[in-house]
């Protein structure tokens, strides 16, 4: 299985975007130590937000949604993720409890890895360093997308906004 994605913009004006190809790794592909596929049907509840954060996890086949709900139950969807997919990560970074609820959207066949086993990978096992990294890196981006549109779109005065101590700017 190989999965591919397009450079969406060169990081030196001289360097073009050139197409990179992702080749899944075995640890992605089969069970192992510390590593498990699931097979779920839609509407399964993979974690919900508080559980612990003790896994990163893989998309083989199907769609997961990713949502997160404020302490007066409002919710919104962060992102739904299709095959190639890694989410759960933050377990990597040290948080210790889910920030959000993952869902299937679609039967799933989905690799559960333990933190460790997926954190030996990142130093061992370069394909997945590189899927990982450019899971990140994309994620990154459509958050600074998602950040500058709503920056530009927002109907708040500027002027109302003042540096604290109340010093303007």
């Amino acid at each position: 299985m190989s999965m591919r994605w397009q450079s969406r913009a060169s990081v030196h004006p001289q360097v073009k975007p050139r197409e990179k190809t992702l080749v899944c790794s075995e640890f992605l592909s089969e069970e192992g130590e510390g590593r498990k596929l699931l097979t779920l049907s839609e509407g399964s509840v993979v974690f919900s937000q508080g559980d612990s954060a003790d896994s990163v996890f893989y998309i083989q086949t199907g769609k997961i949604k990713l949502t997160i709900a404020s302490k007066t139950r409002k919710g919104a969807t962060i992102e739904v993720l299709e095959a190639g997919g890694l989410f759960g990560e933050g377990c990597l970074a040290g948080q210790q409890r889910r920030a959000g609820t993952a869902t299937t959207l679609s039967e799933c066949l989905i690799l559960r890895m333990e933190r460790d086993a997926a954190a030996q990978a990142l130093q061992t096992d370069a394909a997945f360093s590189e899927l990982m990294l450019s899971h990140l890196l994309t994620r990154t981006n459509r958050i600074e997308e998602y950040l500058t549109y709503s920056l530009s779109s927002s109907k708040r005065d500027s002027r109302k906004c003042k540096p604290a101590g109340g010093a303007s700017a």
